[in-house]
Parts: structure tokens; sequence; C-alpha cells
């Protein structure tokens, strides 16, 4: 857990209007780190396009599943704030930089070892494949 960096890699299934017509979009996220393995979560984005702004506003909470080692019962969660660029690629496909802030929380048998802010560096892409439903890959960098 002392790792400078954790890398995270999120693959998320948004269930929301296409690109076009949608500002607001909401839905579950799968997630992998360099330190706690698997995680899932929340992501809740804001696209400001619409108000001449090519920017994403990204909020997300992932709670991950890191290894039991003996006689540790560990528990790792975070939260995330963060702001993209938006590049519209095509009207399918839209791609993002940005950077943000994180909250992480991390418990080892009910005592909190680690309690920290930091900094984030993302970038993204979404593809819509229907009228209500979009993949999404995003790569994480914490700071």
């Amino acid at each position: 857990m002392n790792k400078p960096l954790a890398v995270m890699v999120f693959v998320s299934l948004l269930l929301a209007p296409g690109a076009a017509s949608a500002q607001l979009a909401v839905g579950a996220q799968g997630s992998f780190g360099d330190d706690f393995d698997l995680g899932i979560g929340g992501r809740a984005s804001y696209d400001m396009r619409q108000v001449e702004l090519p920017v994403v506003l990204i909020g997300s909470f992932d709670y991950f599943f890191p290894d039991e080692d003996v006689g540790i019962d560990p528990s790792y969660w975070e939260a995330n704030l963060n702001a993209g660029f938006i590049n519209q690629v095509n009207p399918r496909l839209a791609t993002w930089v940005g950077a943000g802030l994180n909250y992480a929380n991390f418990e080892a048998n009910g005592r909190q070892v680690l309690d920290r802010f930091g900094l984030n560096l993302l970038g993204g892409a979404r593809v819509d494949v229907g009228d209500r439903l979009a993949g999404l890959g995003e790569v994480r960098i914490e700071i």
C-alpha cells in the first residue's frame, strides 16, 4: 500500500442516454488496481458540452477487495472527483484527458491505517452502443 502511484483501470457499463442527448450519466463500474486487485463501485458524469464547455465532470466511489493476509482483515475504498477535456472523435466515440482529486481510506482489522487525499491523472474513451447504453474505459494514475 505504500506505493506512491496506483494505476487504476476502469471498465464500466453506463446505462445512460447517448452522448449527443445526455448531460448526466450514472452507472456501475468494475475496477482493477495494482495495489488492491478488484473492486466495484458507482460513477456519475456530467457532460458540460451543452453549455459550450468541452468538459466532463466525473465522480466515482470504489470499494476494493484486497487479499487477506494472515491475521489481517483489510478494507479499502476511495472516492474521486475529476474533470476531463472531451475530444469528440465521431458521433459515437468520445475521448478525454483530465485530472482531479482522490480520497483513499484503508483499514486493517477495523483500525484506520491510511486516510489521505491525492491527485489523479486520467484518460478515457466512451463508445455509445445504443440509445441508452455505452461502453467506457478509463485509466487513472493516483499521485
